[in-house]
């Protein structure tokens, strides 16, 4: 039997310091690693989060591809996973929460709040929302217009699979 072997978050925060060598030479700081995974919970691929004491943040994926590092994420012909997908599907009598972005979604996980995103207010459109068919949610996006825009966009793509059945 033949086991396939998965990067480890350590592993890929060892590459993002290599593949964002020149971010951190501006002074950012590589302040969090968030996994995407499948259904079973083996990686897909990490979204990594750089903060600066007087920049914008900066948010890079990094993946292993191929057996190469590269700062992209794979090609999800059906949509990109959520995240957090592997506990949404553990706890299928759970309202799900939806956040604009990793960060906030690791704060309801750690207050035992079951919550997801997609990834930030540009992402919807690229996620598969599947998981969530049938199910209780809220909607938690940041308080500006992104944040406003990101949440019209994911009513839009669930009404629209209620409205024809899909589900």
């Amino acid at each position: 039997m033949v086991t396939q072997a998965y990067p480890t978050t350590e592993e890929a925060r060892q590459e993002a310091e290599k593949l964002l060598y020149y971010l951190l030479a501006q002074g950012y700081s590589i302040t969090s690693l968030h996994q995407y995974t499948n259904e079973d919970g083996h990686p897909l691929f990490w979204r990594v989060r750089l903060d600066h004491p007087e920049k914008e943040k900066e948010i890079r994926p990094i993946s292993f591809i191929n057996g190469k590092w590269e700062l992209k994420e794979p090609k999800f012909p059906d949509g990109k996973p959520l995240y957090n997908l592997s506990e949404i599907l553990k706890r299928p009598g759970e309202t799900v929460w939806i956040a604009e972005g990793e960060k906030c979604a690791d704060a309801l996980m750690k207050l035992g709040i079951l919550a997801t995103t997609s990834g930030g207010a540009t992402s919807a459109e690229e996620a598969d929302w599947s998981p969530l068919y049938n199910r209780h949610i809220i909607l938690w996006p940041d308080n500006d217009e992104p944040g406003i825009e990101y949440a019209r966009i994911i009513l839009i793509i669930l009404i629209n699979k209620i409205l024809t059945s899909e589900i």
